[in-house]
């Protein structure tokens, strides 16, 4: 009688490892019905073994089987829900990713995602001039400004920036707002909407807002022809613009700023900048394509071929 040799098998019991600790913890699991011998098979069938058992015999033999390394992990959560955390899960060149979105996002929406974003969402840095998936981001509209998003025309076209007006009295609901402008200067805003909306605006406005920061102005101002206080008023202009080689590649760069100059009227406004990535049904010969176009190494090769002082700064070194 020979005693059995499997692999990880010794002594009747089955070994394996916890995969995860600084110290490799074995552990072991008492199997039912394993004999330690076997009776010689018999002499009348040749039982064939397979070319590299051998080998395989021999390799077995010399390693324990690592049962954590077969653990898969399936959280179940889309990159839609796990961006919606508070820390950044993701992110592009050391830049925190807000979102991931699969469509445009409407300016509400884009409002909503500039305000509530927490400060680990917001980036001071200059978004990426090219980026290979739907990423947005938040940024710091006080260190970055519009100019050095949309300085990038050389790869961008930028085809219309829409401006609109809204009021919000908490920066979580924004409601349109109809405004009159006196030599760009805004004098009077109305909410775009029927007297029974205001209604619903106000209170709803008045509930996620403590009553004490609810001026009596603010609440009559519901009520005389839909006006609204302009402290309160902000303009919205979002820049859309595709790039010039793919039109299936978009960018939408949305920016909130007061429209009054009284910078201590709301002191709890910050000027962000929401920019979102789109890749709208582009195939993946086109964003190879973008890819190959926007390498930095083959833009500096460009750069020396087309530039003669580029070449006589190269012959001088």
């Amino acid at each position: 009688m020979e005693p059995l040799n499997y692999p990880g098998i010794q002594n009747g019991c089955v070994r394996g490892w916890i995969a995860g600790k600084s110290a490799m913890m074995p552990i072991e699991k008492k199997t039912a019905g394993v004999q330690t011998t076997r009776a010689e098979p018999p002499t009348s069938f040749v039982i064939p073994a397979p070319a590299d058992s051998s080998s395989e015999e021999e390799n077995g033999s010399s390693h324990d089987l690592d049962l954590g390394a077969f653990e898969l992990v399936d959280s179940g959560m889309t990159a839609e829900t796990l961006l919606s955390t508070e820390e950044p899960v993701i992110f592009h060149q050391d830049l925190p990713v807000h979102s991931v979105h699969h469509d445009t996002v409407q300016t509400e929406a884009a409002l909503a995602n500039l305000m509530s974003a927490p400060s680990s969402m917001l980036t001071g840095a200059i978004p990426p001039t090219m980026v290979e998936d739907n990423y947005c981001f938040v940024v710091d509209g006080e260190r970055v400004r519009m100019g050095d998003i949309l300085g990038d025309d050389q790869w961008w076209r930028h085809t219309s920036r829409p401006t609109k007006y809204f009021y919000s009295e908490d920066l979580r609901q924004f409601h349109r707002v109809n405004c009159i402008a006196v030599k760009g200067k805004v004098i009077t805003a109305k909410l775009a909407c029927s007297s029974l909306q205001v209604q619903a605006a106000a209170a709803a406005s008045s509930a996620s807002t403590p009553r004490s920061s609810v001026s009596g102005a603010s609440a009559r101002s519901h009520n005389r022809d839909n006006k609204v206080p302009l402290t309160h008023v902000y303009k919205v202009i979002r820049f859309y613009s595709f790039w010039k080689t793919c039109t299936s590649f978009h960018r939408i760069v949305t920016m909130i700023d007061r429209v009054t100059d009284d910078r201590h009227a709301n002191p709890d406004f910050k000027k962000r900048l929401f920019v979102q990535y789109l890749w709208r049904n582009a195939k993946a010969v086109e964003k190879a394509r973008v890819q190959k176009e926007f390498d930095p190494r083959r833009q500096r090769l460009l750069r020396f071929v087309t530039d003669p002082s580029a070449r006589k700064r190269f012959q001088k070194m």
